[in-house]
């Protein structure tokens, strides 16, 4: 058997896996076996054949396989390898991961298994601090030298009889603060145990960055939110799992207390304790950035143009720039200012500069004199942190442009669409008599967007009219064996070259996108939360493939979504409009706050429906409580201050007893906090703009419920001034009209 063949055979796979399928692969490995049954070195066929089955992971067939081929060749000098893979199938597994846990709450326990029936679970408390130097050690009996026996419980499996891993959870009820090891026995004892710590703490921090490089952290009840009061946070420095304190900070009435961030240079970490918990792990203090809206300090601000973007080798380069001083919406030019503006080639060499100096309105100009012969590319102009840039090329100046009419009938498989080109000169002339090669090709996609190889192609040549039009006939076909999919698409690509009298060659191209129905639908301006108040102008939009508008009617309709699957349920709403024109959906805006799934559907000329929907959230600014059973609801009604109009924050939940941490930020100060408690309701923020807020503030809000951490951030920017140019005449005189003679003038 030749080794070669393998090797030819696995890189044809791994490089041309859309012509050479797995199981293409597979068959050809399988006429190998079959037509060299005597050859020890067919065991290597054996294994390269369970690679491919890996690959599908196929574990059953591929047992077989290696089975096989351990029966046929039993003294084969690489049937060991066979036997591995065969005990890699067989042998269970059984892992256990967990997060930290509530104490005396059920914690969920996730579990990897395979080619197991069942595993006794055994708590063991681990009688170490979080600091000992234990934790970075991998010595074995660590449980049976550290641990204690707590509890065991013995829990069944579905069988695997396919060989492959399953994940699953179960429940177990949490002791009481402390570090553990859940370890899981295999039933029969087969197989390594399984295991993983579990962390049982009831605080939580959260940590958020303040201006001037400071942390605020705010120590909470994991599952309440609410603040713990006098908790100490420790913070650590060390490496390799070896912590030492660093320093001790008492948090206030309110679980906080704000520090300057560490020594910047060594890993820091933390982590909060009390009396009776002091089980919380120890975790990494990353050093956040605060961000706020920019300063109102003054900045200098240079822009440089060029009379064009593209330039051949050897013309002339017109440069000109503006420089101003800006603070805030005041700006001031600079004028008597100097600069050296430098011109780079594509490999970043200078060409040239020229020092120029702004005049009173700080403007300037200079010019460049572009090398020839050149290198042709992107060049590059540099005036201190000021660039910009243009490209170099060379190119003949076209004298005639070809284009393809817009395609817009709807057609289907087997409809033959008649394209009409046009070749003219930029004077609008027809281009007449000139030769045209038309190339057509055909390529397949599961989706919508273009993801095969080439399938089909096409050539064909025509000439132009007196018009300066031409035609090309495309067949729009479909493969016998994608008709039946329920997704598919094709795109024909068509290519036409004209070449007028003078051998000049123009091309046009065109994409004709092919599918299962002959328009496509979609929905335009419905947000994902859509607020009552705010109602908006709808678009149902309904094109052929080449995205040219189809006048039909659509229906819509309005549906609750079931709570099992989300798809849609009971309907509450239904009209028909004219597609591609916007309107207010009156009737939808009036139907209770909650959730909703819209659907359209139209017909196409052949009558066959086509469908399109989308979800979307309803409600009021005025709701008291979410519109949906959820944990953490957030809405920002007005990015920008307008006028005396509040731009407003609403924060929910449908939880009780929710402990709101909210801040605003405005530059460098923190210009508002409050500390906010509400049950199954909604609470808004209405802030109107202050002098103190400058540029704009950002909203901070956060709380932690059931162990998990929400948070959202919002900024809101100051209004800008008007500045629209107000024109208006002063003085006019019309000399159009005749002098008067009344006066003799």
């Amino acid at each position: 058997m030749d080794g070669d063949r393998h090797r030819a055979l696995d890189y044809l796979f791994n490089t041309f896996n859309q012509n050479f399928s797995n199981e293409d692969c597979q068959k050809e490995l399988r006429s190998w076996i079959a037509g060299y049954p005597d050859e020890e070195a067919g065991a290597e066929v054996y294994l390269a054949l369970s690679d491919y089955l890996q690959k599908q992971n196929n574990q059953v067939e591929r047992l077989k396989v290696v089975r096989e081929g351990i029966s046929k060749y039993p003294r084969y000098v690489g049937v060991n390898r066979l036997r591995n893979i065969e005990k890699e199938i067989l042998n269970p597994s059984l892992s256990l991961e967990v997060s930290a846990a509530y104490p005396g709450k059920m914690q969920e326990v996730r579990v990897n298994y395979k080619n197991l029936n069942g595993f006794t679970l055994q708590l063991y408390k681990i009688n170490l601090p979080v600091t000992s130097v234990m934790w970075a050690s991998k010595m074995k009996n660590f449980v049976a030298k550290y641990g204690k026996l707590q509890k065991e419980e013995n829990f069944s499996l579905k069988g695997t009889a396919d060989y492959l891993p399953v994940d699953t959870t179960l429940q177990i009820q949490a002791p009481q603060p402390g570090i553990y090891y859940l370890k899981a026995v295999p039933e029969g004892k087969v197989g390594e145990p399984g295991g993983t710590l579990m962390y049982v703490t009831a605080l939580r921090v959260i940590y958020r960055p303040l201006p001037d490089d400071d942390l605020e952290l705010v120590v909470v009840d994991a599952e309440s939110g609410h603040p713990v009061p006098d908790a100490e946070v420790v913070i650590y420095t060390g490496t390799d799992g070896r912590f030492m304190p660093s320093q001790t900070y008492t948090a206030d009435k309110e679980g906080t207390l704000k520090l300057g961030f560490p020594d910047k240079k060594r890993t820091i970490m933390y982590n909060a304790r009390t009396m009776s918990d002091t089980a919380m792990p120890i975790a990494d203090l990353w050093k956040q950035i605060y961000y706020a809206p920019s300063e109102n300090r003054e900045q200098e601000v240079l822009s440089l143009f060029t009379d064009r973007s593209i330039y051949r080798p050897g013309q002339t380069v017109y440069v000109s720039g503006i420089a101003y001083r800006q603070q805030q919406d005041d700006t001031q030019v600079l004028a008597d200012k100097e600069y050296t503006v430098t011109l780079y080639d594509v490999n970043n060499n200078k060409v040239g500069e020229v020092k120029v100096t702004t005049n009173s309105f700080g403007s300037f100009s200079g010019q460049f004199t572009l090398p020839s012969p050149c290198l042709t590319g992107y060049f590059r102009l540099q005036a201190g942190s000021a660039s910009g840039g243009f490209r170099v090329e060379e190119y003949k100046r076209p004298t005639f442009d070809v284009a393809f009419e817009p395609v817009k009938t709807e057609y289907q498989t087997g409809d033959s669409v008649l394209l009409t080109g046009v070749a003219r000169t930029f004077a609008g002339a027809p281009v007449q008599n000139a030769k045209v090669n038309y190339h057509i090709t055909r390529s397949f996609s599961w989706f919508w967007r273009f993801r095969g190889g080439r399938s089909a192609a096409w050539d064909g040549e025509t000439m132009t009219d007196a018009e300066g039009k031409f035609t090309v006939t495309v067949r729009l076909e479909a493969d016998s064996d994608v008709k039946d999919l329920p997704t598919w698409y094709y795109t024909y690509r068509v290519q036409a070259d004209v070449t007028d009298g003078a051998g000049e060659t123009q091309q046009a191209n065109l994409s004709l996108p092919l599918g299962k129905t002959s328009v496509v639908l979609a929905i335009e301006g419905l947000s994902a939360q859509t607020v009552k108040e705010k109602a908006r102008e709808l678009t149902f939009s309904v094109t052929n493939l080449s995205g040219e508008p189809v006048d039909t009617e659509v229906i819509y309709q309005v549906f609750k979504p079931n709570k099992s699957n989300h798809e849609p349920g009971e309907k509450v709403l239904q009209a028909t409009v004219a597609s591609n024109n916007k309107f207010v959906p009156e009737a939808l805006y009036r139907l209770p706050s909650g959730s909703y799934i819209l659907k359209i559907s139209a017909k196409d000329a052949q009558g066959r429906e086509c469908t399109e929907s989308q979800g979307f959230l309803l409600f009021s600014l005025g709701d008291k409580r979410p519109p949906i059973a959820t944990t953490d609801w957030f809405y920002q009604d007005g990015e920008k201050f307008e006028g005396d109009s509040p731009a407003t924050i609403y924060v929910g939940s449908s939880e009780k007893n929710i402990y709101l941490l909210y801040d605003v930020f405005s530059g460098n100060k923190r210009v508002e906090s409050r500390r906010v408690q509400f049950s199954d309701s909604i609470v808004s923020f209405p802030l109107t703009y202050k002098q103190e807020y400058g540029n704009g503030v950002m909203v901070s809000v956060a709380f932690v419920k059931d162990g998990q951490l929400y948070g959202h951030y919002a900024q809101i920017t100051k209004p800008e001034p008007d500045k629209e140019l107000q024109l208006k005449w002063t003085t006019f005189r019309d000399k159009l009209r005749p002098v008067s003679r009344k006066n003799g003038n």
